[in-house]
């Protein structure tokens, strides 16, 4: 049990001596909007548009030219049925070819043979063949119809995500910028419950002065502590809001995992002006301003996407008809430069065409097809209407929410100094003996309440404003950017 307790001091004490040696980071809106640059969430963000541009480029990779190179040997024991036909009792062929799928619906190729053969009761024969080939879709993807959809999707896509990064790089810049204002609030709030907890420790000794000459009693004592207690139980309810709000800017960016953090400079005045300025634009919208947004910009653009990945899937259960051609010369031998010369001097050219075609039957394609063409339509429409309908409805309810908050923010800032004054001369009275201990806390408790109520009625504003700003990313006004 020695050894156990020895082990936690020691465990507590090398955690102190951490927390002591940690280094101090001055915390400021533009410095943890400048660090997000460079966090986790961001370097997400990047990727979703990686994804997307490798998807593009992986689009076009099927129209590349390709080299392709086989062989193969084979061996027979079969005897001669037919005189004049004796059988190939082995042959070694070497094949390399480059071709090339276009986007239009075809593909051509060229490519070379070399086959060395053995025929019973002939002996050797070397061939020798070049060629070029042809394919051309006549149905599926006939003049590229299906290919440049496809090509199209994986454009637009990348379009897309290029939109998305941008809204979202803005959104995650706000969202850190509201973690500060929540900062600034809770520290505000600790601040303000401190000098009240300082404020009560003055009165309980005074009261214990004014017991010990009888003019006070033991209740006005219990109640002067019982404010204590609430007062300290509130300053560390701000202090632990500090501390999660801390351990999220830890998690966000890492960084900052081993920082003790300060409060830095700034000015709660000079944003609420900027803000009331920008409320001031706002309000002179009177419709949805649609030109601020890039969620318009992107709902488009979803649409034609949807459009060309309709194409490309309407295609699924088609019939696959192809028309293949191939020419080319041929040269044969005893031996390989005979084959060569063969080639040269004689007219030996041939040529091949054919007809390939590919039917699915049963009908299970067309179930999958019409399901996919569904579901597609579906996401699209839920998603396109759930972003048309926030655009709309936070432009209004920001403009009401404003009103509410605003409104709030005003009565609290005139009560606030009445109540401070009420607070002043109930304190006087107090010390004249001309009211109660519980008429004095009662004006404190009404005094702090306030107070709190104001700073978060102040950083609700802010946050609302950059709510706003999240969608209507375009929007200029002097809290568009730190």
């Amino acid at each position: 049990m020695t050894k156990l307790f020895r082990g936690s001091v020691i465990c507590i004490t090398l955690l102190s001596a951490s927390l002591l040696s940690a280094e101090e980071y001055a915390l400021t809106e533009k410095s943890i909007v400048e660090l997000a640059k460079d966090s986790p969430q961001s370097q997400s963000i990047g990727a979703s548009l990686e994804a997307a541009d490798f998807n593009r480029l992986r689009a076009n990779d099927a129209y590349d030219f390709t080299l392709n190179a086989n062989g193969r040997v084979f061996k027979s024991d079969e005897t001669q049925v037919v005189g004049s036909f004796p059988p190939v009792s082995s042959s070694k062929v070497f094949n390399i070819d480059i071709t090339r799928p276009t986007k239009y619906g075809f593909s051509v190729g060229v490519g070379h043979e070399a086959e060395f053969s053995r025929i019973k009761s002939f002996g050797d024969l070397k061939k020798r063949t070049y060629f070029a080939e042809l394919s051309i879709d006549l149905f599926k993807d006939f003049l590229g119809r299906n290919s440049k959809s496809h090509i199209k999707d994986a454009k637009l896509g990348y379009e897309v995500a290029q939109i998305e990064n941008k809204i979202n790089m803005k959104k995650q810049r706000l969202n850190f910028r509201k973690i500060f204002w929540s900062y600034v609030a809770a520290k505000e709030s600790k601040d303000f419950a401190s000098q009240l907890l300082d404020s009560s420790k003055r009165q309980l000794r005074t009261t214990r002065k004014k017991y010990k000459n009888d003019v006070a009693d033991s209740s006005d004592i219990a109640r002067f502590k019982s404010q204590l207690n609430e007062r300290e139980a509130q300053m560390n309810g701000f202090i632990r809001a500090m501390k999660r709000t801390e351990l999220g800017i830890r998690e966000l960016l890492p960084q900052l995992s081993n920082k003790e953090f300060v409060l830095g400079n700034y000015n709660s005045e000079e944003t609420l002006k900027k803000f009331y300025s920008c409320l001031g634009l706002i309000e002179k919208e009177k419709d949805t301003p649609l030109r601020y947004t890039l969620i318009d910009d992107l709902v488009k653009l979803k649409e034609k996407q949807l459009a060309a990945r309709t194409k490309t899937i309407s295609t699924y259960s088609d019939i696959d008809i192809k028309l293949q051609g191939q020419i080319g010369l041929v040269g044969a031998g005893n031996k390989i430069d005979q084959a060569d010369r063969n080639l040269k001097d004689q007219k030996n050219n041939f040529s091949t065409i054919g007809l390939n075609i590919s039917m699915p039957l049963g009908g299970k394609k067309r179930v999958t097809e019409k399901k996919q063409l569904s579901l597609e339509k579906m996401n699209f429409e839920a998603e396109a209407r759930t972003l048309q309908a926030r655009m709309n409805a936070l432009h209004i309810t920001f403009l009401q929410n404003i009103e509410l908050v605003n409104s709030i923010v005003k009565s609290r800032s005139n009560n606030s100094n009445d109540l401070k004054k009420v607070l002043n001369n109930a304190r006087k009275k107090y010390g004249q003996a001309r009211i109660s201990s519980f008429q004095l806390l009662q004006e404190e408790d009404r005094y702090l309440s306030n107070a709190i109520q104001l700073i978060n009625a102040k950083r609700d504003m802010i946050h609302l404003l950059f709510d706003y700003l999240s969608v209507f990313s375009e929007f200029s006004c002097p809290m568009s950017e730190v």
